[in-house]
Order: C-alpha cells, then sequence, then structure tokens
C-alpha cells in the first residue's frame, strides 16, 4: 500500500498529479508565507495560520467547511463504508424519482444502471478529496491527521479498485 509521504513538492497542478499527490509536510520558520499569510513557527513552536486579509481568512473557512461537508473521507474505513452506503442509497432514490417523474436524463451518479458513488471513489479522491483537503493542510498544518485519514481511505479505494478490475 501506498503511504503518504513525510515530504514532497507542492504540484503545479494539482488534478494533473492527483492519483499520487500528497501534500508537502509544512515546516516554516517565523515569518514565512503560506497561502496568503504567515506561518509562525520557530523552534518548538507549533505552526499557526495568519491570514494577511479578511479574504484569505474567509478562504480558509470557506475550504474547512467544504471539508467538514464530504467530512466521512476521514472516519474510519466501516463509518466511511456506512456514509458511503447511505450517499448511495439516496442519491439511487432521487434517481428512480427521477425516472418516476420522466426526467429524460438521470442524474450523474443517481441512475441505478449506472455506476454508483461506491464505484467511483478513486476519481473523486484523485480530482476532487486530495487536493481540496492537501490545500488545508498547505494552509493549516495542523489538519495533517485529517489529511492522511483521508489518504489512507483513498488508498483502501485503490486497492478495491485494482482488485475488481484485475
Amino acid at each position: 500500500a501506498m503511504k503518504a509521504p513525510e515530504a514532497a513538492p507542492a504540484p503545479a497542478n494539482r488534478a494533473a498529479a492527483a492519483p499520487f499527490a500528497a501534500p508537502p509536510r509544512v515546516v516554516a520558520a517565523a515569518g514565512s508565507s503560506s497561502a496568503g499569510g504567515d506561518v509562525g513557527g520557530g523552534v518548538g513552536e507549533a505552526l499557526e495560520f495568519r491570514p494577511s486579509a479578511a479574504k484569505d481568512a474567509v478562504l480558509g473557512l470557506q475550504m474547512a467547511l467544504k471539508c467538514a461537508d464530504i467530512g466521512h473521507l476521514t472516519f474510519s474505513w466501516s463509518a466511511h463504508m456506512q456514509w458511503v452506503q447511505r450517499l448511495e442509497t439516496e442519491f439511487f432514490q432521487q434517481g428512480d424519482q427521477e425516472k418516476k417523474l420522466g426526467m429524460e436524463k438521470i442524474s450523474f451518479l443517481m441512475d441505478r444502471m449506472k455506476p454508483g458513488v461506491s464505484q467511483t471513489q478513486v476519481g473523486f479522491f484523485d480530482f476532487v478529496v486530495l487536493p481540496l483537503f492537501g490545500a488545508l493542510l498547505e494552509a493549516f498544518p495542523r489538519t495533517r491527521p485529517i489529511y492522511d485519514a483521508v489518504f489512507a481511505n483513498c488508498e483502501r479505494w485503490r486497492l478495491i479498485d485494482r482488485e475488481t478490475t484485475s
């Protein structure tokens, strides 16, 4: 199983690097700049995000809120799987309603006759989840355990994907 590296260069284009993207371990000296704000912390000091403008603070909060919205991705594997199953059930029920109403096209991931949430997780992690949580980690280094949990679940999905496509 692939592990999140301790340090890696930040990819210029996260989407292109997504399948194996892991953000760098943030180690900053006092007064260095990160994500539009200062990251303080010398030897023995905790890293702290200090936005240089209100818009940077708002952006940080928006990122954190979006991560919380999809927070089940950080849960233990069994809890995460319960949420995936709940989402897939809800989505398929919506797709059933759309069919019943005679809609010409059923919404993405909601048609029982096509791959659902549980069959599209690797792509979701690669192009949405890892870049989002990676950006959060770069701005807020103390979120490393959250990123690591997301990365571990992604690796589990990769293993399942390899087993089902081989």
